[in-house]
């Protein structure tokens, strides 16, 4: 079995180890010379550090304004405008694969972020009630799709190499191969299909102005 079909096994199994995946494919991108393909595995193998490469499944990801009450727990916080609380509320994800799985295992359902000390202090200026920690919320599902979404690019990008006759041998992959990869528009186009318009926020994760919670 080639190394394309071995990939093919690999990604719809749901027990197979994601991190093992890309390092496989990165290993075929850098051996087939596919150097745009191989720079989305490596981010997405070691995270983002710049939002211009960030594809369309990372854009826009909406969580929810949140603060803890002492009596009644989470509870939802109004904003004044849309376009403020969409400014607040929406985020890039910029964290590696590995990254993502570690927060989705210690999480039981929600992941949040502490809002920066002055954000929160303009949520609370106008209420009649002392300023609460406020956060942002997410549901981890977002980040199981975002995992997801990576799984299915990676089926598509390999169903795509063995549609144009590269299938590799071991992991090693003939001259005729090569050439197929190289001078097929479709292979080497194809990292376009996942990329889209940025959103200039970020979710920051390890700073001391983010954290981590399960709820």
């Amino acid at each position: 079995m080639g190394i394309i079909q071995e990939l093919q096994a690999e990604i719809i199994n749901p027990d197979a180890d994601i991190n093992n995946i890309l390092r496989k494919a990165l290993l075929v991108s850098h051996k087939l010379q596919l150097t745009e393909f191989e720079k989305w595995i490596k981010n997405e193998l070691n995270g983002y550090s710049t939002k211009d490469d960030l594809p369309e499944f990372r854009q826009n990801i909406k969580g929810q304004l949140k603060y803890i009450n002492p009596f009644h727990g989470w509870c939802p916080i109004q904003v004044e405008t849309t376009k403020y609380e969409n400014f607040l509320t929406t985020r890039c994800i910029t964290q590696s694969v590995p990254q993502l799985l570690a927060l989705i295992k210690d999480s039981k359902g929600t992941l949040s972020m502490k809002l920066p000390p002055e954000i929160e202090r303009s949520l609370w200026k106008d209420s009649f009630c002392p300023a609460m920690e406020t956060y942002l919320v997410f549901d981890k599902n977002i980040f199981v799709n975002i995992i997801e979404q990576v799984k299915t690019n990676l089926l598509n990008w390999v169903l795509l190499l063995e549609d144009q006759g590269i299938s590799g041998d071991s992991v090693s992959f003939s001259i005729s191969e090569k050439e197929k990869a190289k001078n097929s528009q479709i292979i080497n186009n194809y990292q376009t299909n996942i990329f889209g318009d940025l959103n200039r926020s970020q979710l920051q994760q390890g700073t001391n102005e983010s954290q981590q919670n399960s709820n």
